[in-house]
């Protein structure tokens, strides 16, 4: 493990966490005890409970995650915070890292690493679950603002009305490009900060590339829309 402070991977707090644990099985296994059958049993049992600690960190941070989109805005002036992507990487140095601190060469420890493992990739789904939600709900706000502008109604028709008058004098944009706008910048925002700030590309990639294809198709739709 890289020495305490030499990288960023996840918060301070996880890699603090990972540091010492690494530190003490690292102690430990270095004072080479006269008893192998005595080394053996404490060494199993640091490693059990580092399996538990990075356990509780993984869960800590999945609802400190959850609690974060819920207090945040729900209309496009949102902006995925950098605690967001750190989260993120939280998960990412706990698959690291339990490689190396939770499994051993017994077949009981071997499978309580695969939990770990296990855990950490469903704690991941459930993250960019929470996200691609966040940003349903936003794209649901703009749709919502862009329907006052749908033909047929009596405010599109005097809004209609008002925007070709003031046009003889003054540039004036279509209705509800303001929103569709916000809304582009709102989605280029997130996705740079996640590309960037995220250190594993398979999770970028599900973000984006996946089904859910996170900003991509909801562009697509509103410009379809605007320009109908």
């Amino acid at each position: 493990m890289a020495g305490h402070g030499d990288h960023c991977t996840g918060s301070g707090t996880s890699e603090d966490l990972f540091w010492k644990l690494d530190a003490l099985q690292t102690f430990i296994g270095d004072l080479h005890w006269p008893e192998e059958e005595f080394g053996k049993h404490l060494e199993t049992r640091l490693k059990l409970m580092s399996s538990d600690m990075i356990e509780s960190c993984i869960k800590r941070t999945r609802t400190a995650f959850e609690v974060k989109l819920q207090r945040s805005s729900r209309a496009t002036d949102f902006r995925v915070p950098q605690s967001i992507c750190t989260m993120f990487n939280v998960m990412v140095d706990a698959k690291v890292q339990s490689a190396k601190l939770c499994a051993v060469d017994l077949g009981q420890e071997r499978q309580y690493h695969s939990q770990i493992d296990n855990l950490i990739e469903e704690m991941v789904k459930e993250m960019i679950t929470l996200l691609v939600a966040k940003f349903v709900v936003i794209l649901e706000s703009v749709l919502a603002k862009l329907s006052r502008y749908d033909e047929g109604t009596l405010f599109s028709s005097f809004l209609s009305f008002t925007v070709k008058a003031a046009s003889k004098y003054v540039d004036v944009p279509k209705p509800g490009m303001d929103v569709a706008d916000s809304y582009v910048t709102f989605v280029r925002h997130s996705q740079d900060m996640l590309r960037e700030k995220i250190n594993e590309e398979v999770y970028t990639e599900r973000l984006f590339d996946g089904p859910c294809r996170l900003g991509v198709s909801p562009v697509v739709f509103l410009s379809a829309v605007l320009t109908e």
